[in-house]
């Protein structure tokens, strides 16, 4: 039995799968971590935009770090 094309482009896909999700969860927690040392009030927006900027800039370096494997 012959293994569909569509399989197989889909798992090369998921090849660096893992190093996006480490990247989002630990810039998602070092923010966490990040919002205990900054003082806030209690209806500030700021927890939520460094939430926000923290796990974009994960998204980023994922980005980055997948262009630079694609063109070697």
């Amino acid at each position: 039995m012959m293994t569909p094309k569509r399989f197989l482009s889909s798992t090369s896909d998921n090849k660096y799968s893992a190093l996006k999700w480490g990247l989002i969860i630990f810039f998602a927690g070092l923010s966490l971590v990040i919002m205990e040392f900054i003082p806030t009030e209690h209806d500030s927006p700021l927890p939520y935009g460094l939430f926000a900027v923290s796990v974009s800039f994960g998204f980023l370096l994922y980005y980055f770090i997948i262009k630079r494997e694609i063109l070697k």
